[in-house]
Protein backbone atom coordinates (compact mmCIF):
# COMPACT_ATOMS: atom_id res chain seq x y z
CA UNK A 1 0.00 0.00 0.00
CA UNK A 2 1.70 3.43 -1.00
CA UNK A 3 -0.35 5.56 1.85
CA UNK A 4 -2.77 4.97 3.61
CA UNK A 5 -6.12 8.15 4.14
CA UNK A 6 -5.49 9.75 7.39
CA UNK A 7 -9.41 10.22 8.47
CA UNK A 8 -9.58 6.63 8.35
CA UNK A 9 -6.33 5.38 10.24
CA UNK A 10 -7.84 7.80 13.08
CA UNK A 11 -10.60 6.71 13.18
CA UNK A 12 -9.40 2.99 13.59
CA UNK A 13 -7.12 3.84 16.06
CA UNK A 14 -10.20 5.69 18.07
CA UNK A 15 -12.62 2.55 17.22
CA UNK A 16 -9.37 0.66 18.92
CA UNK A 17 -8.72 2.83 22.06
CA UNK A 18 -12.09 3.00 23.09
CA UNK A 19 -13.00 0.99 26.63
CA UNK A 20 -15.87 -0.41 25.16
CA UNK A 21 -17.35 -2.43 28.00
CA UNK A 22 -16.88 0.96 30.15
CA UNK A 23 -18.48 3.53 28.09
CA UNK A 24 -22.00 0.77 27.78
CA UNK A 25 -21.68 0.83 31.29
CA UNK A 26 -21.44 4.62 31.74
CA UNK A 27 -24.63 4.87 29.12
CA UNK A 28 -26.61 2.63 31.32
CA UNK A 29 -25.87 4.31 34.51
CA UNK A 30 -26.91 7.58 32.82
CA UNK A 31 -29.95 5.98 31.43
CA UNK A 32 -30.90 4.38 34.81
CA UNK A 33 -30.68 7.59 36.19
CA UNK A 34 -33.01 9.44 33.99
CA UNK A 35 -34.54 7.20 30.93
CA UNK A 36 -35.68 8.32 27.61
CA UNK A 37 -32.55 10.43 27.10
CA UNK A 38 -31.43 11.40 23.83
CA UNK A 39 -27.41 10.23 22.84
CA UNK A 40 -26.72 14.28 23.22
CA UNK A 41 -28.72 14.56 26.54
CA UNK A 42 -26.17 11.40 27.48
CA UNK A 43 -23.54 13.24 26.17
CA UNK A 44 -24.29 16.48 28.71
CA UNK A 45 -24.52 13.71 31.28
CA UNK A 46 -21.70 11.61 30.64
CA UNK A 47 -19.36 15.05 30.48
CA UNK A 48 -20.98 16.67 33.96
CA UNK A 49 -20.19 13.43 35.62
CA UNK A 50 -16.46 13.42 34.14
CA UNK A 51 -16.36 10.41 32.28
CA UNK A 52 -15.96 12.13 28.76
CA UNK A 53 -14.27 15.38 27.70
CA UNK A 54 -16.53 17.05 25.97
CA UNK A 55 -20.54 16.93 25.54
CA UNK A 56 -20.20 15.76 21.47
CA UNK A 57 -22.81 13.22 20.98
CA UNK A 58 -20.18 10.90 18.92
CA UNK A 59 -18.57 9.78 22.35
CA UNK A 60 -22.33 7.95 22.74
CA UNK A 61 -23.71 7.75 19.43
CA UNK A 62 -21.92 4.54 18.09
CA UNK A 63 -22.16 2.90 21.47
CA UNK A 64 -25.61 3.43 21.97
CA UNK A 65 -26.82 1.85 18.88
CA UNK A 66 -24.54 -1.08 19.33
CA UNK A 67 -26.09 -1.23 22.99
CA UNK A 68 -29.88 -1.25 21.16
CA UNK A 69 -28.86 -3.49 18.43
CA UNK A 70 -28.14 -6.24 21.49
CA UNK A 71 -31.40 -5.46 22.69
CA UNK A 72 -29.65 -3.65 25.92
CA UNK A 73 -31.65 -0.59 25.43
CA UNK A 74 -34.73 0.97 22.99
CA UNK A 75 -34.15 3.36 20.39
Amino acid sequence: MIGSIPTLEARRESHETVNKQLRYRQIIECLKEKPEQSAKQIAVMMMQKGYIPTSERNFVSPRLTELAQAGVVDH
